[in-house]
């Protein structure tokens, strides 16, 4: 049980001793943890009555342990320097930014804003509530594996992993790589030059491909439509693939007419995906980008083992050369 009390302070708290306090009462300041004290490991605990009202934020440095078990807080929080805050109650009320190797992860409670995270910083989305986007830059890394959010945003060169979660939508760009095998999305895109492999999970719109971007679709459920723009590379992965209803094999495809997508004529491609799931959506190319349909790696095998056996056939059916000329050189004498 926690007793709730009403305390001021009127002056910048900071916590840098290496010991662990419990926020239980309103702080009408900014909090600092850990300020310019490296490797004290500081631990600071916001709990059900705590409170940093709406002027103000709270900020985490070196090392220091943020615990979010309820409360609220009001202004940014900014987490910088191999920080970690785990969130498993409570409200904040504005946007979360995590920095330089530092680890923000939320089960519980909610965010009204954005959360970013830059440098190498990590983001861990359990569950709970985030009011806005997930954002990350420079090399950092989100997973969500349950939750509901704005949408996923990757750029420059970062890792994104979703495993479950409900998101309106998933956005890469630049050099990132995006994996997604569960969750509910509205829409996913990719630009720039990033990788994004889809294997399962419900898309409730579009799965576009755009630019030097390249997707791979294994499985999963897109509602909508399929587009692939640009120079935008879509492999997918499986069998037994039609296009309005004539079989293609394993193929390429292109637009038709070489200009914008809004232009070209719906085709509908059906089929299995890898995971057994069916294919059946409208699809369209523009400009130089392609749709390839590859074989499961079954089949590819066995595709494989096919070529493999008929050029044996071929060779064992063939004269070997070096007899061949040894003979001619008997006739010749």
């Amino acid at each position: 049980m926690v007793l709730c009390v009403s305390g001021q302070v009127m002056a910048l708290t900071q916590y840098n001793d290496g010991g662990t306090y419990d926020i239980t009462t309103t702080i009408n300041d900014d909090v600092w943890v850990d300020w310019q004290t490296p490797s004290m490991g500081t631990t600071v605990n916001l709990l059900g009555c705590g409170n940093i009202p709406h002027d103000y934020g709270m900020r985490a440095y070196e090392d220091s342990v943020i615990n979010i078990n309820g409360g609220s807080l009001g202004a940014s929080f900014l987490i910088h320097n191999r920080s970690q805050v785990d969130m498993s109650d409570g409200y904040i009320n504005s946007s979360v930014a995590a920095y330089d190797d530092s680890q923000f992860s939320i089960s519980g409670g909610s965010t009204g804003s954005m959360i970013y995270s830059y440098n190498n910083a990590e983001i861990d989305v359990f569950g709970g509530s985030i009011g806005q986007d997930v954002t990350a830059y420079d090399n950092s890394q989100v997973n969500v594996s349950d939750g509901t959010m704005g949408h996923v945003k990757s750029y420059g060169n970062t890792q994104t992993i979703i495993s479950g979660g409900s998101m309106l939508g998933i956005y890469s760009y630049d050099s990132t790589h995006v994996s997604v095998s569960d969750g509910m999305i509205n829409n996913i895109s990719a630009f720039g030059s990033s990788q994004v492999n889809f294997s399962g999970g419900t898309l409730g719109h579009t799965l576009e491909v755009v630019e030097n971007s390249q997707v791979t679709f294994s499985g999963g459920l897109v509602q909508n439509r399929i587009v692939a723009e640009n120079d935008g590379i879509l492999r997918i992965i499986g069998s037994d693939f039609a296009v309005d209803g004539t079989p293609v094999g394993y193929t390429e495809l292109y637009s038709l007419l070489g200009g914008d997508w809004h232009s070209e004529p719906h085709r509908r491609l059906t089929g299995t995906l890898l995971s057994g799931e069916p294919i059946d959506n409208e699809f369209y190319i523009s400009y130089n980008a392609q749709i390839v349909l590859t074989p499961e790696p079954a089949t590819l095998l066995l595709l494989g083992l096919g070529s493999f056996m008929v050029r044996e056939s071929l060779k064992k059916g063939r004269p070997d050369v070096s007899q061949k000329k040894r003979l001619h050189r008997l006739d010749a004498h």
